[in-house]
């Protein structure tokens, strides 16, 4: 009955289970992934017919022909399948990914998502990375070698298997379908550890800055939060342009942001801060005293206090490098917040050009200015601050 109903397509399934099974299959179709490897080539050659024995193609020419029209997803699906079957589970993923590690576009996507590069060509992708790495990629050494060098430092292999923390981005969907590091160490002597260090170090006094040693520089990263801060960013840009738009006072889109403010916190926090961002609900636990928020400093020495960066067991301590979106800051007198009506910010105006509500100040900081920034800056939303570097230090 099964032959009557399917007639010729169970011929075409047996060749094909005799076709996968036999050996020849094997070797031919994994000389053709090989082939394969780079994301141009199309995903119906790896199921070109000459794939399969020459008996079973000539035993099943009949049936072949009826199903050759079938359509191309049907055949990338084989091929996927295929794939999946003689590379396994990091083979798929790579291919899937489109991440070919044999080639320098496909070391430089690996070398953005570890090092957490943003833009440039791949060029200024692989110097970059070897600064940070201190990498040699002096004279005349072909950009070629220097980023196997990149990729060899970071323990990176090539080819099927690779160990990149599994991260493979897909840029045809345009999600990030991996992570990255959450904390990653920079390398002293690099661009961001020497940009991070000095920011830090730039407001001690020369006694002061004697005294401190940098035990290490890391780089945050995540994703989720990282998106919703430039979210309000956008938001806040968004809300000024309709101010100004209406006659109202506003703010030009380069006030809204300060970077890098100053968040000091204990060792035993930075991981929770980290995976899930800064947390408004834990003021007061080591003082609060221009609002019921999370506290910034325009200076590193200020975070640094043992009040607000307390010594770990071996005498670290730890200050976050974070940007802000400060917005539009009022000054409070000294214990706004003990109040219960005090939980929010004053109000900036009573139309917020919505109908409904009044525009609440994003920032209350305690009013001690120099150069337009104020001592302490107080957040009152969790999504307004993302922490970029953390620094270990002792003094």
């Amino acid at each position: 009955m099964i032959l009557g109903v399917c007639g010729g397509s169970v011929a075409v399934l047996a060749a094909l289970i005799y076709a996968i099974r036999s050996k020849r299959l094997a070797a031919a179709v994994e000389r053709r992934l090989q082939l394969s490897q780079s994301p141009a080539v199309e995903a119906h050659k790896v199921v070109e017919i000459h794939a399969f024995p020459t008996e079973m193609i000539e035993s099943t020419s009949t049936a072949m022909s009826t199903n050759m029209a079938a359509s191309s997803s049907t055949r990338t699906s084989a091929a996927i399948h295929m794939q999946a079957r003689f590379r396994g589970k990091q083979g798929r993923l790579q291919a899937e990914a489109h991440v070919d590690t044999t080639t320098l576009a496909g070391q430089c996507r690996i070398l953005r998502s570890e090092l957490g590069l943003n833009g440039g060509n791949l060029a200024d992708v692989v110097r970059t990375a070897a600064e940070q790495l201190g990498v040699d990629s002096s004279g005349d050494m072909p950009l070629t070698e220097v980023a196997a060098a990149c990729m060899a430092t970071l323990g990176v292999g090539r080819g099927p298997g690779i160990s990149t923390s599994d991260v493979f981005l897909s840029e045809a969907a345009g999600v990030e379908t991996g992570f990255e590091k959450a904390r990653a160490q920079l390398v002293a002597g690099s661009v961001e550890y020497e940009r991070a260090a000095t920011h830090f170090y730039g407001s001690f006094s020369s006694w002061q800055r004697a005294k401190l040693t940098i035990v290490s520089i890391e780089k945050v990263h995540n994703a989720v939060f990282k998106d919703m801060y430039e979210l309000t960013l956008k938001h806040m840009k968004i809300r000024e342009a309709n101010r100004k738009a209406a006659g109202k006072a506003a703010l030009e889109p380069q006030q809204l942001e300060l970077e890098p403010v100053f968040h000091g916190c204990s060792a035993e926090v930075v991981n929770n801060i980290i995976a899930n961002g800064f947390n408004r609900s834990y003021a007061g636990k080591n003082a609060t005293y221009y609002g019921r928020g999370v506290y910034f400093a325009r200076d590193a020495s200020y975070s640094a206090r043992e009040t607000y960066s307390p010594k770990d067991a071996q005498g670290h301590k730890r200050v976050f490098l974070c940007r802000l979106a400060v917005g539009a800051h009022v000054q409070v007198p000294y214990g706004y917040g003990t109040k219960a009506t005090e939980t929010e910010p004053p109000v900036r105006d009573p139309d917020r050009l919505l109908g409904v509500g009044k525009l609440k100040y994003d920032t209350t900081t305690n009013g001690n200015m120099r150069d337009g920034v104020p001592e302490v800056m107080v957040a009152y939303k969790d999504s307004r601050a993302y922490p970029e570097f953390l620094v270990t230090f002792t003094e």
